[in-house]
């Protein structure tokens, strides 16, 4: 039942049933995976944290699972401003495999968020390899914009991020409040332009779509504020 109504979308009722799971079998890996994966959804990054340690500790995983699970406990240190503690599970996860694309991409961020933007366009290119698909351009275009490196390069990416967004992309784009959005990081490079007008544009367009992300706002209100 919890895996249907997760499958459904209705992740708030799924979670209490996988609780109910859990304290009947508290050891069960498939509850500790699908209990840790669902509160990181929902938000609660205690709560998944706790979960994916206790998973990670019971073992019996492979490489490449034992390598999601780290770079879930480094998102959610990252999430939460962390970052030391997000180095040291990425340094586990690279540890396990590191040219896998998700550590590479995840860790980009990180890279970002500590303003290290050309060493992160080192690990961007590392996990998108020729590769020119919708979440390796926001990336790199994130990167070109927020660290001043190539503004123009950086709006060429950016629109094409947008042309190739897929319809599952917001998805993934909430699950990880870091990822950077590529209408925000037009309205940004039109900012450091002195586009005001066009900025606005794209930043109202980007706070439509996610709503909850401050920054957005934030860079929203100095637009407008400048026009």
């Amino acid at each position: 039942l919890a895996v249907s109504l997760q499958r459904a979308g209705e992740y708030a009722a799924a979670e209490p049933v996988f609780e109910k799971g859990l304290d009947l079998q508290p050891e069960h890996p498939g509850l500790l995976e699908g209990l840790s994966w669902l509160t990181f959804r929902n938000g609660d990054y205690e709560k998944s944290r706790i979960i994916t340690k206790k998973r990670l500790s019971e073992g019996s995983l492979s490489p490449r699972s034992k390598q999601a699970f780290l770079i879930r406990l480094a998102a959610i240190e990252m999430i939460q401003k962390r970052l030391e503690r997000s180095e040291q599970y990425f340094a586990e996860a690279f540890a396990i495999d590191s040219s896998a694309a998700t550590v590479n991409e995840h860790y980009a961020y990180l890279c970002a968020q500590r303003l290290e933007f050309q060493r992160a366009l080192k690990y961007a290119e590392a996990a998108f390899v020729k590769d020119t698909s919708a979440a390796a351009c926001n990336l790199k275009a994130w990167l070109l914009i927020a660290g001043e490196i190539d503004l123009d390069a950086g709006i060429a990416l950016a629109i094409k991020a947008i042309e190739l967004k897929p319809s599952n992309w917001d998805e993934k784009l909430n699950l990880y409040p870091y990822f950077a959005i590529p209408e925000h990081s037009f309205g940004l490079a039109c900012m450091r332009k002195v586009e005001m007008q066009k900025a606005v544009t794209y930043l109202e367009k980007a706070a439509e779509l996610y709503p909850s992300r401050a920054e957005i706002m934030h860079d929203l209100a100095i637009a407008k504020s400048m026009v």
